[in-house]
């Protein structure tokens, strides 16, 4: 039998549990608050311990959407408690901690927490350095989700932004991180065993690039078209040096041009077409030419700046692949365009005829000349009297130098596995910059250049229709511009006739008869 203390504290532990039901139940949330449970354990002395979920929404949601949650297989088993064990012991969760989460993380990756413990992160980590990373560093500690997944922070697009978090920018589109270093098992180059050693770099390249010769280990690995060291930036100087000489020189022409001809008299009105400026078959050219221009243009920095927004409709999926294809489809109809011109140059009348006209002399020098001094009244401007001016075949034998260019680069990036087994790498580093940098120049170049002659030029101003219909009715110069006329040419004392001998009266004439006779 029951004494009566036991059962009066008995009852008073059944009404503070009941008290502790109801204050739940009047919650406004459907799940207990960590606050009221501590409550409530305070005035029972003891109550059941509530699920993960109910005070950790968010994390029982990610987890929910992990890897793991969609492969587990322990039914029955609290899948928190396997690596958190018992979260509210108030123990320090030594097992989630940076060191104890690979052992925690062994218990089912064993060969995974192997590799890690004897590679150079966790060497470091062993050594108590404090920013050596650790499992949950690359893997989110409850939206685990594995590399074939596209969103994970370990996928192939997205692993170099997580590398890039201790090792700077790491801007990788074709490989990425653990192609080369492999995922856990990451060790010095210095160590035989190492992926990236150089005497196994044939090996760890030759897994995307067959054939790969020690050639690979002949150059710094982490550099891009932007830089990264040795000769690369010394190319990337350059082009910087060029791109602002040359920008800016055409810069200054343009708006010296503008100047000059915007303070002139009236703007004269129209005169009466060249004639054919343009062949159809040379607008057909210029056609092509452009089309391919802008998308090798486009596909090539969506390659280079893969997260920028204009480049979106390349990320993910066949995305990359499908850029390529197209990147190198339109490299293929310039090549082809390239060759067809210079058949058309050499083997046509009219071809003939337009390479003696784009052909530059001391003719185009003095023009230049001449043409800056009028824009300070030093001097009168040159007589436009040929089919092209010094502008126009500057312009056509830059496309030339930048098209042959870019094509012999771009070649060398297209069969790289060939030069990876007979080149160093350097030599296809260089190709690499080279490429980058003269692109970027050509697409500055024709906004600034090209575009200003077709549409801003006040001459043909709102826009030269030669590409279009192959006239352009070119305006009148000013008469200060304007040849002088042509004169007749005098005619010589000693070539004229002679006058007619004035009639003379008629009684002189007969008596200057009479005396002739």
């Amino acid at each position: 039998m029951l004494s009566t203390p036991s059962i009066v504290k008995g009852a008073a532990l059944s009404l503070a549990m009941l008290a502790a039901g109801a204050l739940v139940a009047a919650s406004p949330a459907a799940t207990p608050g960590p606050q009221k449970v501590k409550a409530a354990v305070r005035k029972a002395g003891k109550v059941q311990a509530p699920q993960c979920a109910s005070c950790h929404a968010s994390e029982a949601d990610e987890f929910g959407a992990s890897h793991h949650a969609k492969s587990w297989d322990r039914q029955g088993t609290d899948a928190c408690k396997v690596c958190h064990q018992n979260p509210h012991s108030g123990e320090k969760p030594s097992a989630l901690g940076k060191r104890g989460v690979v052992e925690t993380c062994g218990q089912c990756h064993a060969d995974e927490a192997e590799a890690f413990k004897a590679s150079v992160h966790g060497q470091a980590l062993a050594k108590g350095v404090r920013e050596a990373p650790s499992c949950l560093t690359c893997h989110p500690a409850h939206g685990f989700k594995g590399p074939s997944d596209p969103s994970a922070a370990v996928g192939h697009a997205n692993l170099p932004a997580t590398c890039s978090q201790c090792h700077g920018n790491a801007a990788l589109t074709a490989a990425n991180c653990a192609s080369c270093h492999t995922a856990h098992n990451i060790l010095a180059p210095e160590d035989p065993k190492s992926s990236v050693n150089p005497y196994n770099l044939p090996a760890t390249c030759g897994q995307c690039h067959p054939g790969a010769g020690l050639g690979v280990a002949m150059g710094k690995v982490h550099v891009s078209a932007r830089g990264g060291g040795g000769v690369i930036d010394y190319v990337k100087l350059f082009y910087i040096f060029m791109i602002i000489a040359t920008l800016g020189a055409m810069l200054l022409h343009d708006l010296g041009d503008f100047i000059y001809k915007h303070t002139r008299a009236a703007r004269p009105a129209p005169a009466a077409s060249e004639g054919e400026r343009m062949s159809l078959n040379e607008r057909l050219q210029h056609a092509v030419l452009m089309l391919a221009f802008f998308v090798l243009a486009y596909t090539g920095f969506a390659h280079t700046f893969p997260q920028a927004w204009w480049a979106a409709p390349f990320n993910g999926g066949a995305g990359p692949g499908l850029r390529r294809i197209i990147h190198l489809s339109a490299a293929g109809v310039l090549v082809a365009l390239a060759l067809y011109h210079l058949g058309y140059l050499a083997l046509t009348a009219r071809g003939r005829q337009l390479v003696r006209e784009l052909m530059v002399g001391l003719g185009d020098a003095r023009d230049a000349l001449r043409t800056v001094g009028a824009w300070f009244k030093l001097c009168q401007p040159p007589a436009h009297a040929r089919r092209f001016h010094y502008p126009e075949k500057a312009e056509y034998w830059a496309m030339v130098w930048g098209t042959t260019v870019m094509t012999l680069t771009g070649l060398v990036m297209a069969t790289r596995d060939f030069w990876l087994a007979y080149a160093p790498k350097w030599f296809i580093d260089i190709a690499l910059t080279v490429h980058y940098w003269e692109a970027i120049l050509a697409a500055l170049s024709i906004p600034v250049w090209h575009f200003y002659w077709v549409f801003l030029d006040r001459y043909v101003f709102p826009m030269n229709w030669s590409w279009l219909t192959g006239y352009m009715v070119r305006e009148p110069k000013p008469e200060a511009e304007q040849p002088a006329p042509a004169e007749p040419a005098p005619i010589e004392p000693d070539l004229a006739e002679p006058a007619p001998a004035a009639k003379a009266p008629d009684g002189e004439q007969e008596s200057k008869s009479e005396e002739e006779k």
